[in-house]
Protein backbone atom coordinates (compact mmCIF):
# COMPACT_ATOMS: atom_id res chain seq x y z
CA UNK A 1 0.00 0.00 0.00
CA UNK A 2 0.81 3.79 0.08
CA UNK A 3 0.95 3.79 3.96
CA UNK A 4 4.67 3.01 4.28
CA UNK A 5 6.04 4.77 1.87
CA UNK A 6 4.02 7.87 2.85
CA UNK A 7 5.23 7.62 5.96
CA UNK A 8 8.76 7.08 4.83
CA UNK A 9 8.45 10.59 2.80
CA UNK A 10 7.25 12.29 5.40
CA UNK A 11 9.93 10.48 8.08
CA UNK A 12 12.79 11.22 5.35
CA UNK A 13 11.91 15.23 5.25
CA UNK A 14 11.94 15.39 8.71
CA UNK A 15 15.34 13.41 9.43
CA UNK A 16 16.78 15.35 6.71
CA UNK A 17 16.96 18.37 9.38
CA UNK A 18 19.97 17.82 11.92
CA UNK A 19 17.83 19.47 14.67
CA UNK A 20 15.53 16.07 14.33
CA UNK A 21 17.17 13.29 15.84
CA UNK A 22 14.43 10.49 15.68
CA UNK A 23 10.73 10.13 14.88
CA UNK A 24 8.32 8.43 17.49
CA UNK A 25 4.80 7.12 16.46
CA UNK A 26 2.23 5.25 18.76
CA UNK A 27 -0.27 2.80 17.65
CA UNK A 28 -3.10 0.54 19.78
CA UNK A 29 -1.20 -2.89 19.93
CA UNK A 30 -4.20 -4.49 18.65
CA UNK A 31 -4.15 -2.48 14.89
CA UNK A 32 -2.09 -4.36 12.76
CA UNK A 33 -2.88 -2.68 9.86
CA UNK A 34 -1.22 0.40 11.43
CA UNK A 35 1.93 -1.37 12.66
CA UNK A 36 2.71 -3.13 9.49
CA UNK A 37 2.70 0.26 7.99
CA UNK A 38 4.95 1.30 10.86
CA UNK A 39 7.40 -1.74 10.31
CA UNK A 40 7.73 -1.26 6.65
CA UNK A 41 8.90 2.30 7.12
CA UNK A 42 11.71 1.46 8.90
CA UNK A 43 10.25 1.87 12.97
CA UNK A 44 11.16 -0.03 15.43
CA UNK A 45 9.07 -0.97 18.49
CA UNK A 46 10.47 0.73 21.92
CA UNK A 47 8.04 -0.21 24.05
CA UNK A 48 4.90 -0.92 24.61
CA UNK A 49 2.12 1.32 27.28
CA UNK A 50 -1.14 1.38 28.71
CA UNK A 51 -3.07 4.15 27.30
CA UNK A 52 -6.20 5.27 30.15
CA UNK A 53 -8.26 6.36 26.20
CA UNK A 54 -7.00 3.80 24.12
CA UNK A 55 -5.82 0.82 26.09
CA UNK A 56 -2.77 -1.10 25.23
CA UNK A 57 -0.31 0.77 23.07
CA UNK A 58 3.02 0.34 20.98
CA UNK A 59 5.61 3.39 21.35
CA UNK A 60 7.99 2.68 17.82
CA UNK A 61 11.07 4.94 16.93
CA UNK A 62 12.74 5.58 13.79
CA UNK A 63 16.68 7.13 14.03
CA UNK A 64 18.59 9.08 11.98
CA UNK A 65 20.42 6.46 9.90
Amino acid sequence: GVGPAALSLVVDEALADPAVPYIIAATMIENRASLRALSKADFVVDREFDDPMCGRCVLLARHRS
